[in-house]
Formats: structure tokens, sequence, C-alpha cells
């Protein structure tokens, strides 16, 4: 836990972080063991239906261990810091919730190559000024 810098836990988890992320996002397929990291966990629903994959649980388990291990003082962020760190907060939680928001995120690499940004930014936020 220290202001400015990278920690270990958090170099070790960020690769996890933006593997997650960049399945998550359809920028590419991950299988290890026969699992694929895209494929659901769990269901929820008919028709419509809220799917939360390995690579959402993954994204979501290294946002927390980032934020808890490294305790940022969110007071002491700047407006760019704050709001990446929400954007990201927000694609990492919404997008296994939300049906709309992870078609919008799969819908070009383009548009998932930014949020990929945009998330590992706000992971390394975290990380850096824990």
């Amino acid at each position: 836990m220290a202001f400015g810098k990278i920690d270990l836990n958090d170099a070790v988890v960020s690769p996890f972080f933006v593997l997650a992320s960049g399945v998550s996002v359809g920028l590419f397929d991950l299988t290890l063991f026969g699992l694929d990291f895209a494929d659901p966990l769990f269901r929820l629903g008919s028709g419509t239906t809220l799917d939360f994959s390995f690579a959402a649980l993954v994204a979501i388990l290294a946002v927390g261990i980032a934020y808890l291990t490294n305790g940022p003082e969110l007071d002491n962020l700047g407006l760019v810091e704050t709001w990446t760190v929400a954007i990201t907060v927000l694609l990492v939680l919404g997008q296994p919730f939300v049906p709309l928001l992870d078609s919008i995120l799969q819908s070009s690499p383009v548009v998932g190559l930014v949020a990929l940004v945009i998330q590992a930014g706000g992971f390394y936020t975290l990380s850096y000024l824990g």
C-alpha cells in the first residue's frame, strides 16, 4: 500500500484484469483447461437473459482487490482520475447485468478497444494512487 507506485499484488492481478476485460468486450477469446472465459457461469431469465461469465467474475474480483489492497482516498483524485475510475466501475459491474451495455461493448472491435483502454486506465489509477 504505497502512494504513487504499483504494488506487487497489483502487478500480479493486472494481467488477469486486462485479459478478462478483453474477453468481456469481445476483443479476443481465451480458453484455459477447456474453460472458455466468455461462456456464462450462470444464466438468469429466459428470452433476454443475464449472462455472468468467468471473465466478468475475474474482472470484478480484480477491481475489488485493487481497491481493497490500496485503499485510495477517493477525495484526493483529480477530475480525470475520478471519471476514469467511475467509468471503469460502471463498465466492469454494468456489463454482466445490463444486456444493452454488453451489446454495445461487443458491437465492434473499436468500441471494445476503447472500453478496454478506459478499464485498464481505471484499474491502474486505483493501483497507482493507493
